[in-house]
């Protein structure tokens, strides 16, 4: 008997609906850990081959580390997710995956992401994926009812991925640019927060006076966000560039109006990086950013005339 109990529980855990398992990893969500290129792009070393395979190396790493933290939170949240009208067809609260399964897949997901760790050879970045995990825990298992605590927790994992790119091929990146990361992704969490509450709006007054406030953080962070941006476009960089960056504030107003407008919508999704991915506009409006940014960054247009 013993020895069948064990075979079962082995094939428990093998036997595995892939598609669950796609679900459960939430590959869509890697979207944010493209951060970590961000100081790969802006120390002007995008097309520095070594760096350029660290930083790949950084953010395969950290997806890994990304998805085993999902895998465990639905484990220990699935009780309540189950009671959830959204929530409970998550994976493990609908009993598409088992616990055991997905401990597995995020044991599995630590153990990989130390391959790319390994092969960096960097003890910094090692050390703040780490914190990383940590962070993401805590969040998870303490924090994650505290609205302002919350907020400003998830706002440090993405200064997190900015400063594993820094870290990972070894060059400085500007104060200025953390404070704007900072600012984007409390903007961003509030918009969620938002989503959630309106989702939650049954004649309830608090409720609504909740949404109010939290509307009039939102209001306040954008308005920052552009202003922190404007000064980092003039005086931020840690790479002079001829501050031709302010070139690209009229695209970054944009994404922001139009990531609020769409995430304030009554059918919105809930979920920024799904939205994001859905929303051609927006996604069109990122890129282009993206592209202008290189463009004017790494071409001298004074050799052009």
């Amino acid at each position: 008997m013993g020895l069948h109990a064990i075979l079962f529980c082995i094939r428990s855990v093998f036997v595995i609906n892939f598609r669950a398992l796609f679900i459960l990893l939430r590959p869509w969500q890697w979207i944010k850990n493209l951060l970590i290129f961000i100081p790969l792009i802006f120390a002007l070393e995008l097309f520095n081959y070594d760096f350029v395979i660290k930083a790949i190396w950084g953010f395969i790493s950290l997806c890994l580390i990304s998805s085993a933290v999902y895998c465990i939170n639905d484990v220990f949240d699935s009780k309540i997710d189950a009671t959830h009208p959204v929530k409970k067809l998550r994976p493990v609260s609908s009993g598409e995956v088992t616990k055991s399964q997905a401990i597995f897949a995020a044991i599995l997901c630590i153990i990989l992401a130390f391959i790319p760790l390994i092969a960096t050879f960097n003890l910094s970045f090692t050390i703040l994926i780490s914190a990383y995990f940590a962070i993401n825990m805590g969040y998870s298992w303490i924090f994650n009812k505290k609205f302002y605590i919350g907020i400003m927790i998830v706002a440090t994992g993405f200064v997190i991925r900015v400063l594993s790119g820094s870290l990972v091929i070894g060059v400085e990146i500007s104060e200025w640019l953390i404070l704007v990361t900072f600012t984007a992704a409390v903007f961003i969490s509030l918009l969620k927060r938002r989503k959630a509450l309106v989702m939650d709006l049954d004649d309830n007054n608090k409720l609504d006076n909740d949404i109010t406030l939290t509307d009039h953080y939102i209001n306040i962070t954008a308005g920052l966000l552009i202003v922190l941006y404007c000064l980092w476009t003039m005086i931020g960089q840690t790479v002079i560039i001829k501050n031709n960056l302010i070139f690209t504030i009229p695209l970054v107003m944009y994404s922001i109006f139009k990531f609020l407008a769409v995430m304030t919508h009554p059918n919105a999704e809930d979920d920024p990086s799904k939205l994001f991915i859905k929303d051609k506009s927006l996604l069109c409006a990122v890129f282009a950013w993206i592209c202008l940014c290189i463009i004017l960054m790494y071409i001298d247009f004074s050799q052009l005339l």
